[in-house]
């Protein structure tokens, strides 16, 4: 019995390896490609890459096609029939598992990275067509997935950057024309803002600024501004009105508006640079008690105890030793 096990096994070998040498080549390199695994695919190809260096660049033609290609996919409809393969897929208890979720989120997450690849490339129509399409798609099915970690309210985070980024670069009227418009059938929707999916009217506040003349857009900074809660965001709209002034030449502007938010650590650095050129440690400090105050006052902990390591800095610079062991036991029991 154990022979007939042999001369079978040798059979069926000595079949396989006749019918491989009757395939065509594209058929052995499918059968070639069933053997691989993932790792050893990404292997093989990195490996190859240093002998022929000119696949790197068609392999990234390939996975980033211009919007003119013939093999441009149609992101939109693809990122679609994700979501309906994905939601059919899942039942009503299944959606309660996050971990149902892991094969959408690589595929979104792969769909980002090329989307900041194409912005890198300055492709920003092909970097548009799958952010947008991802934003869309997350707000149309938050509502039906139990997105435990955030996870899908993350992705749609990054989609919101890549959008931001190319609403910053210098593109063509009529695609920032065509990014306003979508974002204006979003802004209908209260979606976005309620699960923080996307700061909707950021996006087009900073569109409107690329199509306003200077004072326009000035104007719709500084409002924007007083009504923005989150230091972060408050700061990006401070970077793009000192950007404008800076542009325009407009120094002496530059200069008050950098005293005048100075309470944002990142625009208290741009003058914290000026003073430290001059040596003037004790504008330095005046500036550093001032901006300390703002963020007592709004319990900002961690901001004060880094505006005093800041200050504990400039007395070394100083050699001022009392101040040092007296801001240095302060930051101790801190």
């Amino acid at each position: 019995m154990s022979m007939y096990h042999r001369n079978r096994k040798l059979l069926l070998t000595g079949a396989a390896a006749s019918t491989d040498n009757n395939l065509t080549r594209e058929e052995e390199l499918q059968t070639l490609l069933r053997m691989c695994s993932p790792e050893e695919l990404s292997r093989f190809i990195v490996d190859y890459s240093k002998v022929q260096p000119d696949i790197q660049n068609r392999l990234r033609d390939f996975m980033l096609p211009s919007v003119d290609d013939k093999e441009y996919p149609d992101y939109f409809e693809g990122i679609e029939q994700l979501f309906t393969e994905e939601m059919k897929a899942l039942d009503y208890f299944d959606l309660k598992d996050p971990g149902r979720l892991t094969f959408l989120m690589e595929e979104l997450g792969r769909l980002i990275w090329k989307a900041e690849r194409y912005t890198e490339r300055m492709q920003f129509k092909e970097a548009v067509d799958i952010s947008l399409a991802v934003m869309e798609h997350i707000g149309i099915s938050i509502d039906e997935i139990h997105d435990h970690d955030g996870e899908l309210i993350f992705v749609c985070n990054e989609a919101e950057s890549v959008v931001e980024k190319v609403i910053r670069s210098d593109i063509p009227s009529t695609l920032l024309q065509y990014i306003v418009n979508r974002l204006k059938v979003f802004q209908e929707e209260d979606i976005f803002e309620v699960y923080g999916l996307a700061d909707i009217d950021f996006l087009l506040m900073l569109a409107e600024i690329k199509t306003a003349d200077t004072d326009k857009a000035l104007q719709l900074l500084s409002s924007a501004i007083k009504e923005e809660s989150n230091p972060s965001r408050c700061t990006e709209m401070v970077k793009v009105m000192l950007q404008i002034l800076q542009n325009e030449g407009r120094t002496d502007e530059y200069r008050k508006t950098v005293a005048k938010y100075q309470f944002l650590p990142d625009i208290m650095k741009i003058r914290y640079e000026w003073l430290e050129e001059k040596g003037d440690w004790e504008g330095i400090l005046k500036m550093l008690d001032e901006v300390m105050r703002v963020a007592e006052r709004d319990q900002r902990l961690g901001h004060v105890i880094d505006i005093k390591e800041d200050k504990l800095r400039v007395y070394q610079r100083m050699n001022a030793s009392d101040k040092i062991i007296e801001l240095s036991t302060d930051l101790f029991f801190s």
